[in-house]
């Protein structure tokens, strides 16, 4: 998800449309598309963020970013696929700060998730209550 909204920022910047970017590296436009809103994951080959480099003629600080956004999103795993940036960038500050939490602040977020599970289970059950009353004759 990182490294798609990143690629997107600089194709954008560059004034590269996706389909020409897509097609400078031998790829379908749709993958290069599905990468891009994070619906695949990002490359996980050096030679295809390098030929993503030399086709966007990014700086060397810019394939630096590339290369660490493809970096962050491997090591996010499959959550990042799908996810939104906002989710995203929530997981990594939790990462970022998950060892500094006290045992104290462990617990208190562990009840926050715990309610909102219980809460979320409660409205599907009592749709489902509602259901079978409304499908009664």
């Amino acid at each position: 998800m990182i490294f798609g909204f990143t690629l997107t920022c600089l194709r954008l910047q560059k004034g590269m449309r996706q389909k020409a970017v897509a097609h400078g590296i031998g790829m379908d436009p749709s993958q290069l598309s599905r990468i891009e809103t994070g619906r695949k994951k990002p490359p996980n080959s050096d030679s295809l963020i390098k030929q993503l480099a030399t086709q966007l003629e990014l700086s060397s600080e810019e394939t630096v970013l590339l290369y660490n956004c493809a970096l962050a999103d491997s090591q996010l795993g499959d959550f990042a696929v799908g996810a939104t940036f906002e989710q995203v960038s929530l997981a990594i500050l939790f990462a970022n700060k998950l060892k500094q939490l006290t045992t104290a602040q462990i617990t208190a977020i562990t009840a926050i998730i715990a309610i909102d599970a219980k809460s979320s289970n409660n409205r599907t059950s009592l749709l489902a209550q509602h259901s079978s009353l409304e499908s009664t004759p």
